[in-house]
């Protein structure tokens, strides 16, 4: 009976074990898409094609960084909300330079149904109460290797 029981015991671990690290993965799959649309968004303002959207990137770099403190400390649901909240703020600096491709940035069904896994809520002002809307120095926004170095976007 005892070993029924541990064996039962040792399934359930592996189980738990197997779904964090499902969830992990896409979660680390989601900030590294959204590290991607933080920096083409950079990119495009930084080469002239969108005007300068120093809020909306700042607050896209802030909730990015944000996500990967909560990855770090394992706390797979945040990362998911303040990354999805990052994303929001990039992509709307490309979806109103109406690019050719600008699709590849948007959410995709993956990254969606993980949203709603974790109840995020774009409204939600939980996320806004653990930022500061200040725009960060231009002088590192606005420059790909400064803003590389002073922080980390990606895993």
């Amino acid at each position: 009976m005892k070993s029924i029981f541990y064996l039962l015991l040792l399934s359930l671990f592996f189980s738990k074990t197997t779904v964090y690290s499902q969830n992990s993965t896409a979660v680390t799959e989601l900030i590294n898409r959204t590290e991607v649309s933080i920096l083409k968004a950079q990119k495009e303002i930084i080469s002239g094609h969108s005007p300068k959207k120093t809020q909306e990137l700042s607050m896209a770099v802030k909730y990015q960084v944000l996500a990967l403190e909560s990855f770090n400390n394992n706390d797979l649901k945040m990362a998911v909300c303040y990354s999805l909240k990052a994303r929001e703020f990039s992509n709307s600096i490309l979806v109103q330079m109406k690019l050719n491709g600008v699709d590849y940035f948007l959410p995709n069904s993956s990254e969606t149904q993980l949203g709603q896994q974790n109840n995020y809520s774009s409204s939600d002002v939980i996320y806004s109460s653990k930022i500061s809307t200040d725009s960060l120095d231009e002088a590192i926004l606005y420059d790909n290797e400064k803003l590389r170095s002073t922080y980390i976007l990606s895993l």
